[in-house]
């Protein structure tokens, strides 16, 4: 009985939350993620995006400059990604100061995952979910131990933001098409080409659109609604802008000219059954996944639990189900296209769009069977029961994993714990000891990557930097030269060779390493300043 009392009592407390969804909604994800804002960097892109580039990100004047290079500023056009508007948050974020920027870079995932999440609840009330079920669907996307990479880790705001952007323009798409107004039209186009601005994966979104339109729409209103041509322009337009303002910047159409698509997406497609038990079962979640060391029981489990709910569910959602199947699957094949020539890796910040297909799915299905036999009372308190313990059990998982984006230590670690077959794992761990002084680790990861792939880029560089740091400067010049045979255009060998001659008194070949950084890269500062310091001599 006084447990009984005591549900009904939290139950009231919650009805009366409920009131006040987006308030709800922020205490959750702050919640979740208020000790991420606490977390440094990784080494694994947010020292490129974040430090490295904090003097041109601090720059106002450099915003045109965003629009006309790569997101990581490659010279010469050689880049892959042009994401000028993800770009921007990062420019946004160095206005507060170099001492603060990774504080407020923290600080604008979290509002980013708040804004996608709130998003996805009022896109929940177009399509008439009921409100009080939606908001609790979309506390535990909040608070989904898989959203973690994204708002945790500084770079994975490019998928929440893309979010923000695809789930805005949907939003805009079904107001047009009931209301027939041209700003909600303008809109619409305007954030997908934004979107795409953003991160190229958005190009799906009009197919998305279309099946959705074939879902829920009769086919003499397709046929016979103009609404439906002017979409059509609407998006052919804005990926030609796309496309002419990509190829302007990159030599490549695709995001690395070392792509085979077909042989790409049928190698990786297997991934599919373990991401899908993520999202049922996260508890075998990695800071950087590879398909070798991905666990497949949960997927398999997450399968059969979905079909058994799927079986007793009589009044399913077919056109719900088919369309949030479709939104997944689209989503997560375009986060499948990967280099031939290395390990593809399948961070978990790319299942954070696809993973709101599955809750359509869900959604989709509806009640199950036996739910009509209980009364009213046994219903609200079961549902509160289940729901409640799934929220507790997600925050306490995704609480837990804030503290592998913690330092670069504590996330290359759970990468080699997780995918131990992956001598970039090994070699980036090293890379951590290394940094922080502990030498004797730092070789122990680096030979256990060459180990595992003796060709693997950059490792032998960084033991030259060890023998560097002791002044063996013979062992570390024949380290630097073995990794020229493996990767001849890296500059920041070329950088440290010039460092080993400068030390022992040979100027002209350091000059001439250095030059020959500035040939591969001109914006290398640190070659600049050494080549200056000698001509000053």
């Amino acid at each position: 009985m006084k447990l009984t009392k005591d549900i009904k009592i939290v139950e009231r407390f919650f009805l009366q939350l409920l009131n006040y969804p987006y308030i709800l909604i922020g205490i959750f994800i702050f919640i979740a993620y208020g000790n991420s804002l606490l977390n440094g960097i990784v080494y694994l892109d947010d020292d490129k995006l974040v430090v490295n580039q904090y003097q041109f990100n601090h720059n106002l004047a450099n915003i045109p400059q965003v629009f006309a290079e790569d997101i990581f500023r490659n010279p010469n056009k050689t880049g892959y990604f042009y994401r000028p508007l993800l770009r921007l948050t990062f420019m946004a974020d160095a206005q507060f100061g170099q001492e603060y920027v990774i504080f407020f870079s923290h600080f604008t995932n979290l509002i980013f995952h708040f804004l996608a999440i709130s998003l996805f609840y009022y896109l929940l009330k177009q399509i008439n979910i009921k409100q009080n079920f939606a908001l609790l669907i979309v506390i535990i996307a909040g608070v989904h131990p898989l959203t973690a990479q994204t708002v945790a880790f500084i770079p994975g705001r490019n998928d929440s933001l893309l979010a923000v952007f695809i789930i805005l323009s949907f939003i805009f798409f079904l107001r047009y098409t009931k209301n027939n107004m041209k700003k909600d039209y303008i809109f619409h186009i305007l954030l997908f080409l934004f979107a795409l601005l953003i991160k190229e994966s958005a190009f799906v979104l009009p197919l998305i659109i279309s099946f959705y339109i074939l879902f829920f729409t009769e086919w003499k209103k397709i046929i016979f609604s103009k609404n439906y041509y002017f979409l059509l322009v609407g998006w052919i337009i804005m990926l030609l802008i796309w496309y002419i303002l990509r190829k302007s910047v990159l030599i490549s159409p695709t995001t690395n000219s070392d792509l085979n698509i077909i042989y790409s997406l049928t190698h990786n497609l297997p991934t599919i059954i373990p991401s899908i038990g993520k999202f049922i079962l996260p508890f075998n979640l990695s800071v950087y996944p590879i398909l070798n060391d991905m666990k497949w029981k949960y997927g398999w489990i997450t399968i059969g639990i979905v079909l058994l709910i799927s079986f007793f569910t009589p009044k399913k959602n077919f056109r719900l189900i088919s369309f949030g199947f479709v939104w997944f699957i689209l989503f997560f094949i375009s986060s499948l296209i990967k280099p031939t020539y290395m390990t593809p890796d399948f961070l978990e910040h790319r299942l954070y769009l696809p993973m709101f297909g599955l809750f359509f799915v869900i959604l989709g299905l509806n009640k199950v069977s036996f739910w009509d036999k209980l009364n009213k009372k046994n219903q609200n308190i079961f549902s509160f029961i289940l729901i409640t313990s799934i929220i507790l059990v997600f925050l306490r998982i995704t609480i837990s994993r804030n503290i592998f984006y913690k330092n670069g230590v504590n996330f290359w670690e759970n990468a080699v714990a997780t995918s131990p077959s992956l001598a970039f794992n090994h070699g980036n761990l090293g890379t951590m000891f290394f940094l922080d002084g502990n030498y004797i680790n730092a070789a122990k990861e680096f030979n256990k990557a060459l180990e595992i792939n003796p060709l693997e880029p950059i490792v032998h560089n960084n033991l030259g930097l060890i023998y560097l740091s002791q002044k063996q400067y013979d062992q570390a010049a024949e380290e630097f030269q073995k990794e020229l045979e493996i990767n001849p255009n890296y500059d920041t060998v070329y950088y440290n060779l010039g460092l080993v001659f400068s030390k022992i008194g040979e100027t002209d070949k350091a000059i001439e390493n250095w030059q020959k950084v500035l040939e591969i890269n001109p914006n290398y500062i640190k070659a600049q300043e050494q080549l200056k310091i000698l001509n000053n001599k």
